[in-house]
């Protein structure tokens, strides 16, 4: 007999646990976290854009980065997240572990790609890791969801 209160006898050697949260409750929260990711970078990008931070003239490294990549930026990574999380949920032991150490290897990638730009101001190159932590800030918000 096992002593874990999640796991029924036997589960224990698969890692599966029995109370998890639903689907529902994730892709709510996932609509949340994106709303937040998009609020919050949308007002980076407009503080950055008032202040010259974000130039008018892009480097050839940025000539994409506008209001639409920013808006796509923001919310497609916490949908993509949401949905490995809600896969992680149903098909793997301690979704909520995996799902952290994934994010954790994605913000360090992230954080580092503005670093590796040429030619472009030390603000602009803030205000971009400072979108990235954003976003993947929102998105660890999904590993601490409530049970319901």
């Amino acid at each position: 007999m096992n002593d874990h209160p999640n796991y029924h006898d036997g589960e224990e050697e698969t890692g599966h646990i029995e109370t998890g949260v639903e689907s529902s409750v994730i892709w709510r929260w996932t609509a949340i976290a994106a709303a937040v990711s998009l609020i919050v970078n949308l007002i980076l990008y407009f503080v950055g854009v008032a202040n010259d931070w974000i130039p008018d003239d892009m480097p050839a490294a940025t000539d994409a980065f506008n209001l639409v990549t920013v808006i796509l930026a923001s919310v497609i990574p916490v949908v993509v997240f949401g949905a490995l999380m809600v896969y992680l949920a149903n098909h793997a032991p301690r979704a909520s572990r995996l799902f952290e150490i994934i994010l954790l290897v994605v913000l360090i990638v992230a954080v580092m790609v503005p670093f590796t730009l040429p030619d472009i101001d030390d603000s602009f190159r803030y205000v971009l890791v400072a979108m990235h932590i954003v976003t993947a800030s929102t998105i660890l918000l999904l590993t601490r969801l409530p049970e319901n």
